[in-house]
């Protein structure tokens, strides 16, 4: 009689080892509406935007609507992020408008209270000009430029915050289909300065109030849970399809 009972144990080790360990989603909004949508947040947004149709992005989801033109709106979450690996995301659409009047931009920023850490997107750059995606240190008034011109189409940003070590990086129009890979930019605090935060600003000023949008944002632990897929561990595979083959069977 054969035994299957150590085959099955090791299935189950290997559905576990390919699969995204201790994955937490700690705050969304798809924008179903501009109030109240989502999950992990303490309250609703302030000043709510105009519901326009979802932005879409390759092999990313996006459900619900988007939340478009109409200055700022903040919103609390459930909980401060202040230790651990944090991953954050966004959509936004540009408007491409007279960004020394401010218009034209799109983005998201990570506050705590009432001090803002950084934002990513189409962004104030501290000069009026703002041509491409970039993001704001605010704590240093420190413009980083991608390099990539803004356009109108909707583009994908992420980050990853070491929120022990005080440093990110960040990601434009990544695949979604592959883990994280080169970072776009990378950042650090400097001195007493932390990227701990608790609070989201969207800012969406559009052309004469229309064009400027976002979308599909999203807070967790892992790059699984804001929508990065990330490829099965095949060492794991390897290792343990190896293992199944030396296990010791017994006769009849």
């Amino acid at each position: 009689m054969t035994t299957k009972i150590p085959q099955i144990a090791l299935g189950a080790a290997l559905i576990g080892l390919t699969s995204p360990l201790h994955a937490v989603l700690l705050a969304s909004d798809e924008f179903t509406n501009t109030t109240n949508s989502g999950t992990g947040w303490s309250g609703n947004w302030a000043a709510p935007k105009p519901l326009v149709s979802n932005l879409t992005y390759p092999s990313l989801t996006s459900t619900g609507g988007a939340a478009g033109s109409g200055g700022y709106a903040f919103r609390t979450l459930a909980a401060a992020q202040t230790t651990g690996i944090i991953y954050v995301s966004g959509l936004i659409q540009s408007s491409l408008g007279n960004f020394a009047g401010f218009e034209g931009l799109s983005n998201f920023a990570l506050f705590d209270a009432g001090v803002e850490k950084v934002s990513f997107g189409a962004v104030f750059d501290g000069s009026g000009t703002a041509p491409n995606y970039g993001l704001w240190l605010a704590q240093t008034a420190a413009y980083q430029d991608t390099g990539t011109a803004m356009t109108a189409a909707a583009r994908l940003f992420v980050l990853e915050l070491d929120l022990d070590a005080n440093t990110g990086k960040a990601w434009l129009d990544p695949s979604t289909s592959t883990p994280l890979g080169t970072p776009t930019l990378t950042f650090a605090a400097t001195g007493t300065q932390t990227f701990d935060f608790n609070r989201i600003r969207i800012e969406t000023n559009g052309v004469g109030g229309a064009g400027s949008v976002v979308d599909e944002f999203r807070i967790g632990t892992t790059q699984a849970d804001i929508g990065i897929i990330p490829e099965p561990s095949s060492a794991a595979i390897l290792l343990l399809t190896a293992i199944a083959g030396l296990l010791p069977r017994r006769r009849k």
